[in-house]
């Protein structure tokens, strides 16, 4: 009887264009870990708050949210704030990886068609710069959280490995869009159009409560339990094991069909740009 082998599994696919590049892509991490500070640094320069625009921003749309809708929400008014905090961190970088992403090819077409780095590279110098400004928005949710009547320090600590499984799933799913955003330049403007939609389809500011159609709408959204598996925590409350299942499910497909899309259309790709 042959056995099956994870050794053997990846032996064979070594000199497929898809394991290849990603191979080539972890051997030169610091270049794209630099890349993607530097351009969160341009994209700020010659301002007097620098980076901190994305604290301030952010801010001011975590206040909006909530001075306009916690009269109107069955929740407790210290834990609100976080909750409306939380959630827009992690919205910013759900929607920034899937329409931004759509364009992360298409924004490099003069580099890819003159440097030899692997694709894999691009999407992750990408993430990279997105998990820079999540860093400054992180100040904006330690504000929240401590302005609870009684944040919950032993809990908050599984929003980092929350934070690191949503990461996991953004990385395949910036892949996906960038290969077909390339391929297809309308995506962009669908995605965003799309993403302004489900920001109000989606439990950012908003909560499920009672049996009613919004707790209905939340339970069959997906996203909702990409909030969740970092928002709960801070909430004091440890996340369901169907939030784990559900983002772990949608990154194992996500990550499955993006390297099925890099192996077949890695090599097109500098052809539809």
């Amino acid at each position: 009887m042959r056995f099956f082998s994870i050794s053997k599994v990846f032996a064979r696919n070594e000199g497929s264009p898809a394991f290849s590049d990603i191979r080539r892509t972890l051997l030169e991490w610091p270049r794209w870990l630099t890349l993607g500070w530097y351009d969160f640094r341009t994209q700020n320069s010659r301002t007097i708050l620098g980076p901190f625009w994305n604290t301030v921003s952010t801010a001011l749309w975590v206040l909006g949210l909530v001075l306009v809708f916690r009269p109107h929400m069955l929740a407790a008014d210290s834990a609100y704030p976080v909750y409306v905090a939380g959630g827009i961190v992690v919205w910013n970088l759900l929607s920034s990886a899937l329409s931004g992403g759509s364009k992360v090819f298409v924004s490099r077409a003069g580099v890819i068609r003159n440097i030899n780095a692997p694709m894999m590279s691009h999407i992750l110098h990408y993430v990279m710069l997105l998990n820079c400004r999540a860093i400054f928005q992180l100040p904006v949710v330690a504000v929240a959280f401590m302005l609870q009547n009684e944040p919950n320090f032993a809990v908050a600590w599984m929003a980092v490995p929350g934070y690191a499984l949503v990461v996991l799933a953004v990385i395949p799913l910036t892949l996906i869009t960038a290969i077909t955003g390339a391929r297809f330049r309308d995506l962009s403007n669908l995605i965003s159009s799309t993403m302004r939609f489900l920001f109000f389809m989606s439990p950012v500011f908003w909560q499920p409560n009672g049996s009613n159609w919004r707790t209905s709408l939340a339970l069959v959204n997906p996203l909702t339990y990409f909030l969740e598996v970092v928002r709960s925590p801070l909430l004091g409350v440890y996340p369901s094991g169907l939030s784990w299942l559900v983002v772990l499910s949608v990154a194992a497909v996500a990550w499955l069909v993006g390297i099925g899309a890099l192996n077949r259309y890695r090599n097109d790709i500098v052809f539809w740009l």
